[in-house]
């Protein structure tokens, strides 16, 4: 009992201590608590909720940035005086940044406004270590155990509460409102959990030894995390051998293979930096680990340039690119500096969010600029577009071109106001498509009047499904190329992008062929079986087996005996029979 007592003591002691040395951050943690109840009981008054929506953005911000500054005034034993202004400052700039805030809060917004609280996550941070002090590492390591910390007491204590409230209820025939629950949720995060973890902040001369090192992150770094990288860089070293062999560069692997491996190479290293004067071996390790990334990164961006001068800028390849580009600056800097390279490597983070969310450079503006210019280039090859910028209509282009213009245009205007694609018109729109291009969007195919639609979704087995001895299990959709996909050493599949048809090809001769769309409509009239093919090798006892599974379509009637598939999703069953 004395010890529970004990341990209630120090929790209330730095409780305490963090109202006494976060006054300003947690008043505003106490504002988000009260802004966020009052949405909750708001009563679904959608006016209501998006002025109290305009509030709490602003609030969020506030709480890093107000810890921000009582840092910066600790680390450079600033004045009261001067602590003030930057108060002032702060609450001027929440202010600025609730001003901004649009009428209508889109999908970039939020991207971009966690990006910002990111960015003063990461200042919160570095600022004790700003400029030239060691340990940085050691200290953000010691910052996330005490956060995931404050997670398991807040998650305790809105567990057991929860508990005595449900208790209550039951036992006396009590109807508390049903939203008592997420207040308690609301109230022990933004005012416990937050001065909880503000409570645990070292003061501005504790200094970090190595010998309050986690033993728990130091042997899941040291012994777990780093064996596991290494085993799987020689993974990637032996399947860059077989690429060497096959002459094949495989599209959209490379980038999944390397960039999670380089990331937590970076991350483990950027920890375990530090260990390095105790530990001879991972000073070695950190000279050869290091260089060996070299080929897998360059493998990467190789990849990832194949990618990208193929089918444009996107915002997940340019963040892809920006996670590259952090891992390979940051590790080359722990190679290269023998001095603390931590707080360099976080400056580099923080530089590279701020340009992926915010500017000329940022993801959202560069795709918009690389995907309108490949737009343009698609309309003056197509003779769509005219010498003054104007929109030429050509109901006669080909279906598969009508298809093409279609789905680069609606990319664009999904993710972009049509204002902001030069080429489109102002008014531009899926109802006004069709006097402007000569042909609608809708589904990337020209709708006909007067045509009999059908659609198909199988629903079942959404997430699981068995395999039945199959070798392969390929899904494509009807505008997915397969251009010479091998399968094995043997097998590949191949099917343009402008036809339907799949062919089949056994050591680069023609197996045969099977025309999707016309099975999709044969399946349509009867679902009885999935459609199956069976392929002889030729001079071989072997037969290659497909079996389609339709999984969705949809299409129209064009005559009695006619469906034309507009779409299909088909999975494909391949299996190389002895």
């Amino acid at each position: 009992m004395k010890r529970l007592l004990m341990y209630v003591k120090l929790l209330a002691l730095g409780i305490k201590r963090a109202f006494e040395r976060f006054p300003e951050t947690l008043t505003v943690s106490m504002l988000f608590v009260v802004t966020v109840m009052m949405m909750i009981h708001a009563d679904y008054d959608r006016k209501w909720i998006d002025v109290l929506e305009d509030i709490v953005l602003p609030l969020v911000v506030g709480i890093p940035l107000f810890a921000n500054v009582k840092l910066l005034v600790e680390r450079y034993g600033l004045s009261l005086k001067m602590r003030g202004i930057l108060d002032g400052v702060a609450l001027a700039l929440i202010i600025l940044y609730g001003v901004m805030i649009p009428e209508e809060i889109t999908g970039y917004f939020m991207m971009r406004f966690f990006a910002l609280v990111a960015i003063l996550l990461i200042a919160f941070l570095c600022i004790p270590y700003f400029y030239d002090r060691k340990g940085l590492s050691q200290y953000i390591l010691l910052m996330a155990g005490r956060f995931f910390l404050t997670i398991l007491y807040s998650g305790v204590i809105f567990g057991g509460i929860a508990m005595m409230i449900f208790t209550v209820e039951s036992l006396f025939g009590l109807d508390f409102v049903s939203e008592i629950y997420l207040d308690l949720f609301v109230i022990i995060s933004g005012v416990f959990g937050v001065s909880f973890f503000l409570g645990t902040v070292p003061e501005r001369d504790e200094d970090l030894a190595i010998e309050d090192y986690s033993k728990i992150f130091k042997t899941l770094f040291l012994y777990i995390v780093l064996p596991i990288i290494s085993v799987y860089l020689v993974i990637l070293y032996a399947y860059f051998v077989k690429i060497l062999f096959d002459f094949d560069l495989p599209q959209g692997l490379i980038g999944n293979l390397v960039l999670w491996h380089a990331m937590v190479s970076a991350v483990t290293l950027f920890f375990v930096r530090d260990l390095r004067q105790s530990l001879a071996w991972l000073e070695k390790f950190f000279k050869i680990y290091i260089p060996l990334m070299v080929v897998p990164m360059g493998m990467f961006f190789l990849a990832l340039w194949i990618r990208i001068d193929a089918y444009g800028i996107t915002m997940p390849r340019y963040f892809v690119v920006a996670l590259g580009i952090f891992a390979l600056i940051g590790m080359g800097m722990m190679r290269l500096s023998k001095k603390d390279t931590a707080l360099p490597v976080m400056i580099v983070l923080v530089t590279l969010v701020g340009i992926s969310f915010f500017g000329p450079l940022s993801g959202y503006a560069l795709t918009l600029r690389d995907q309108s210019s490949r737009l343009e280039t698609m309309l003056k090859s197509n003779d769509m577009l005219s010498d003054s910028g104007d929109l030429i209509a050509r109901p006669d282009l080909s279906e598969s071109k009508q298809r093409e213009v279609a789905s680069q245009i609606q990319f664009l205007i999904r993710n972009y106001p049509v204002a902001a694609v030069s080429v489109l018109p102002s008014d531009f729109s899926d109802e006004t498509s069709e006097a402007y291009l000569g042909f609608k969007l809708y589904g990337y195919w020209p709708i006909r009047e007067g045509r009999e639609y059908f659609y198909l979704e199988d629903h079942k087995n959404a997430s699981t499904f068995a395999l039945n001895g199959a070798d392969y299990l390929v899904i494509m959709e009807s505008y997915t190329p397969f251009e010479n996909q091998k399968l094995s050493s043997s097998l590949e599949i191949e099917k343009q992008v402008d036809t339907q048809i799949l062919v089949l090809k056994w050591e680069n001769q023609s197996l045969g062929q099977i025309d999707l769309e016309l099975e999709a409509g044969r399946f349509y009239e009867n679902q009885a079986s999935q459609p199956t093919f069976e392929f002889a090798v030729p001079g071989d006892e072997k037969s290659v087996e497909v079996k389609l599974i339709y999984r969705g379509m949809n299409g129209y009637l064009e005559a009695e005996d006619n469906r034309v598939i507009d779409y299909y999703h088909v999975w494909l069953l391949i299996d190389e029979k002895n």
